[in-house]
């Protein structure tokens, strides 16, 4: 059994997504900005000009994944919970709810820091991406409540 509904998760969840926002605060929402960074450091365990291409695919590799682990993290919490819930002897749609809550409250907030990191401050431009995301993170947040609200409204008498 699952106590505390996968808490364990949630939390590297939670930590592992605010590395991941710093790490695109640092590069402002575009990943392709890290090579960018890695060429400028004075790294001193790169001694050949040859390396410095590898040493750069690798970290941006490296990078990309550790933005990319919050989600993976997520996933596994949502689908954890959600499988547990199918376990029950009798499961209702009650014993779901807080699987769907996982997976759509976080893929809202995830849907909501992208554009938000992607913005250009200095002259407020907004890409048609970030709109997108923007409303597709409303219409996911929207989907958690009708959900809630629809699996939840069976079990009362």
């Amino acid at each position: 059994m699952l106590k505390n509904f996968g808490l364990e998760l949630g939390i590297f969840c939670l930590c592992s997504g605010v590395v991941s926002i710093l790490i695109l605060a640092r590069v402002k929402g575009d990943l392709s900005r890290l090579e960018g960074i890695f060429a400028t450091k004075d790294w001193l365990f790169i001694k050949k000009a040859k390396n410095v291409g590898t040493y750069a695919k690798l970290f941006r590799y490296m990078a990309t994944f550790i933005v990319l682990w919050p989600l993976f993290s997520l996933i596994a919490w949502a689908t954890s919970v959600l499988y547990l819930a199918g376990n029950y002897k009798d499961p209702v749609a009650s014993d779901y709810i807080p699987g769907v809550a996982i997976l759509l409250v976080g893929l809202t907030i995830v849907l909501y820091t992208i554009p938000i990191l992607q913005l250009k401050w200095n002259n407020f431009s907004i890409s048609i991406l970030s709109v997108i995301l923007l409303i597709l993170g409303t219409i996911s947040f929207w989907a958690f409540q009708l959900c809630t609200l629809l699996m939840t409204s069976g079990n009362k008498s």
